[in-house]
């Protein structure tokens, strides 16, 4: 199992990154303002992150068009969103979990964690394309930091 995971720290409250995470994945004009690559998103079941509903998303991670269905595992308000490919993403990909954990005063770890199905060899062979996709994880978690910590500055 390959594992990529990526955490900053966020100037805002664990609850307050969720919010935002959620305000990104509520729909596609949300979705595509938290990341360049970020193109189309579409609830196809359920409500927006709720456990059991279904997404599409399509986004670029590098130069590849990436079309995704994801389904929403497990939900724990303010602290945790565990989401998991469809088939056939999942032969590779076997789930993703994001993170908000509390840090100091009215700080927070927000952590994105992607894991591959692969061991050495399959590392040793997508060398290129795991630092891509953990520079788009890394992108993400950046503009979210960004976003949050000027809203917090302006209030």
């Amino acid at each position: 199992m390959i594992t990529l995971k990526d955490s900053i720290k966020i100037k805002a409250s664990p609850q307050n990154v969720y919010d935002k995470v959620l305000a990104y994945l509520h729909d596609r004009e949300s979705y595509i303002s938290w990341h360049p690559g970020h193109i189309e998103l579409r609830w196809i079941k359920g409500d927006p992150c709720k456990e059991g509903s279904i997404v599409c998303a399509e986004e670029y991670i590098g130069n590849d068009l990436q079309k995704l269905k994801f389904k929403i595992v497990k939900v724990v308000p303010g602290r945790q969103i565990i989401y998991r490919p469809l088939f056939p993403q999942s032969m590779f990909a076997p789930g993703n979990t994001w993170l908000f954990q509390p840090k100091g005063e009215n700080g927070c770890i927000f952590t994105a964690i992607g894991r591959l199905r692969g061991g050495p060899l399959m590392k040793k062979l997508a060398v290129s394309r795991l630092k891509t996709l953990a520079l788009h994880m890394e992108e993400e978690g950046k503009n979210l930091k960004k976003v949050l910590e000027t809203d917090r500055q302006k209030a």
